[in-house]
């Protein structure tokens, strides 16, 4: 049973008389807990959806002969959490203070589903086999991390975690395709565990859509925690060339390539960014594979039809970014400044708030890029910061605004996703 939120005029379910706030028992027999069930059972014709009002159950019909939405917004299901306590995990790393959906642990196949969200596969009954496979709810995106079973419970410190290929083998067998996702930690799953992970995963292509490598991000909050091996230099060196060639291995046999590095591990390395191309349907760009490239690309491409865009504000502009992306991002606008006049100056956030380690854009604190920016003593009249320093609610990490951000800078703050809104 769900509870229903909004109603979208002229749909089949406005049409067939259903209010917010009702509760949706049932769609043609079918039983609905979530939107997920919703989808799957409201695309049909005709439609009998079962309700609660006011204590009272009736069945109201509608017809939908296009096959359309039902025009159901329900409200949110509750998340699954976590069954394992990772010792990389990034949550039982942050500070105090951030924005309070930062500190759910989820675990839920059906987030996997719909966002993207990478689940380990260690809290499934034979109830969630059935709907997965029922529902077909593919592709999953579920983080492997080691296919030595002794390691892979390591590191979710989970003993009773089911074996990861096991999992795997049963999802491919009833056509559930996988990305897949491995936390990168020295000493623990790289060398010869990595290449049999891979190896493993490989074998099952092309029902393994992608594999990931990304590295363990470490804080400076890790009292009482495992104490981990960060990425060094020289180790990232390394990893590229030795990723590099299983990926010209993968080329070879199936004719395309879908084993990734994060971003991070070439720009630690002082490694070239593959090409576009590489990185195929951008699988991946969540997890920070191929977005530096992307945004590359987009932005060099955008550049060249400058002089057919009308400025809409020729004011100078501070650009605030990340340490791992300041090289790149500096050289971009450096470019626009000599092709537009508009002064640029690109300063990096470093990040007090998790620690000097950590120099992603989508890991930056309002609080530090404000800082930031009060420290500048160049003029500027605007400030921009990356898009993914916010969340979907147009807050920072520390629940900032952009108004926020511009009480405190005594400056208009902005973050445009394309040049064409910077200019």
């Amino acid at each position: 049973m769900i509870k229903i939120q909004t109603i979208q005029k002229a749909s089949p379910a406005d049409k067939a008389g259903l209010k917010p706030d009702d509760s949706l028992i049932s769609i043609n027999g079918s039983e609905i807990n979530d939107s997920i069930d919703l989808t799957y059972a409201g695309s049909d014709n005709p439609l009998e959806f079962y309700i609660e009002r006011e204590g009272k159950r009736k069945t109201l019909s509608a017809q939908n002969p296009k096959f359309t939405e039902t025009g159901i917004t329900a409200e949110p299901f509750r998340i699954r959490r976590c069954n394992n306590r990772c010792i990389f995990c990034f949550v039982d790393q942050m500070p105090k203070g951030l924005r309070p959906t930062l500190y759910v642990k989820d675990e839920d196949y059906r987030l996997s589903f719909l966002d993207g969200s990478y689940i380990c596969a260690t809290n499934l009954s034979e109830k969630d086999f059935a709907r997965i496979e029922a529902q077909r709810l593919s592709p999953l995106y579920v983080s492997v991390h080691a296919t030595d079973e002794p390691v892979r419970k390591k590191l979710l410190n989970n003993r009773t975690a089911p074996p990861i290929l096991d999992v795997i083998d049963r999802f491919i067998s009833k056509s559930i395709q996988l990305h897949t996702q491995i936390v990168l930690c020295p000493g623990i799953n790289d060398g010869k565990i990595l290449k049999k992970t891979v190896d493993d995963l490989v074998k099952r292509a092309p029902d393994i859509l992608s594999i990931a490598i990304v590295p363990l991000g470490l804080t400076k909050h890790r009292e009482n925690l495992p104490n981990l091996t960060p990425l060094s230099a020289e180790y990232v060196k390394s990893l590229v060339k030795t990723v590099a060639a299983m990926q010209k291995a993968i080329r070879q046999k199936h004719r395309t390539n879908f084993l990734y590095l994060a971003d991070e591990i070439y720009i630690r390395a002082g490694a070239p960014l593959p090409v576009q191309s590489h990185y195929g349907d951008f699988h991946q760009y969540e997890n920070g594979v191929g977005m530096m490239r992307d945004f590359i690309t987009g932005f060099t491409r955008e550049l060249l039809k400058v002089d057919n865009l009308k400025l809409r504000s020729k004011k100078s502009a501070l650009v605030l970014t990340a340490v791992s992306a300041f090289p790149y991002i500096k050289k971009l606008f450096s470019l626009l400044s000599a092709k537009t006049g508009v002064k640029f100056s690109v300063s990096p956030v470093y990040n007090t708030l998790m620690g000097d380690s950590v120099t992603v854009t989508g890991l930056l604190s309002g609080n530090d890029m404000a800082e930031t920016a009060l420290s500048v003593t160049n003029p500027f009249e605007r400030i921009i910061i990356p898009p993914n320093t916010l969340n979907t609610d147009g807050l920072t990490l520390d629940g900032l605004t952009l108004n926020g951000l511009s009480k405190i800078t005594g400056k208009p703050v902005a973050a445009p996703k394309s040049l064409k809104e910077i200019l």
